[in-house]
């Protein structure tokens, strides 16, 4: 029987694969997930202290947002290649922390903590900023070691032959 007759014969041809870098497909998106998470909380703190600074009652929005956002960081982060980004969670948690503690232990109405919770908030946001270099460096980091596996793994068409 011919091969062009055959429904059922090999093909001719033999179709090339699709490159596969070797890492699972879940590290990737976990890689992600991360990075915008921690460019959320950092990115986020200016426009939050702002409308602390405008608006002292916006800072209860913005815990409530900040908060579940840095606790999922936490545990996306756990790989040792993400790890570089839980100090701006713990940041991110430390400023929530702190804020509310301070408004609570000085029963400060929001007339009383506008002026000192604002100025706090400020600093915080300029401090929060130093957190673009662990995101830039794990970016890297990121970059490099998807460069070395694609470089290391074989060539498709090696595998054809």
């Amino acid at each position: 029987m011919d091969n062009s007759v055959n429904p059922y014969a090999a093909p001719a041809s033999v179709m090339a694969r699709p490159i596969d870098d070797g890492r699972p497909a879940s590290g990737r998106v976990r890689f992600w997930f991360a990075q915008s998470f921690a460019v959320i909380l950092v990115a986020g703190s200016v426009p939050a202290s702002a409308l602390a600074v405008w608006e002292i009652e916006t800072i209860i929005g913005s815990a409530f947002a900040f908060c579940p956002v840095a606790i999922a960081l936490i545990f996306i982060a756990l790989p040792p290649s993400l790890r570089l980004l839980w100090p701006i969670s713990i940041a991110s948690l430390g400023i929530v922390a702190g804020v509310f503690l301070t408004i609570v232990f000085n029963s400060w109405s929001p007339t009383d903590a506008q002026k000192p919770i604002g100025i706090a908030t400020i600093v915080c946001a300029t401090l929060m900023q130093g957190g673009w270099v662990p995101i830039a460096l794990v970016g890297l980091r990121h970059r490099r070691s998807q460069s070395d596996t694609i470089d290391s793994s074989p060539h498709p068409s090696a595998a054809v032959r």
